[in-house]
């Protein structure tokens, strides 16, 4: 669906220049979150179509997720832990 939809749009205002720059702008968001989530790219290739092109940012998108959720797992862990050893107020008599 995403493909028909970027090549409906090409077929309506797209000029071969533009449809240049967003598969060079889809390579670089895929590049620059592959680098960021730790994952190894296929690196860049610039005769692949937009299916490919798609399919490798939607793996890229997917690792930054894993990756953030991650990382916010560890980061709420300490907090969940000391709250549970946290010692209750003595009660006055």
């Amino acid at each position: 669906e995403v493909i028909q939809n970027f090549k409906k749009v090409w077929q309506k205002a797209g000029s071969v220049a533009k449809k240049t720059a967003e598969l060079e702008h889809l390579d670089f968001l895929i590049l620059s979150l592959n680098i960021e989530a730790d994952l190894d790219g296929e690196g860049y290739k610039p005769n692949k179509d937009l299916e490919a092109r798609i399919s490798e940012l939607r793996t890229a998108l997917s690792g930054m997720r894993k990756k953030l959720k991650s990382q916010t797992t560890v980061k709420e862990k300490p907090k969940t832990t000391a709250a549970k050893t946290k010692s209750k107020p003595k009660p006055k008599k």
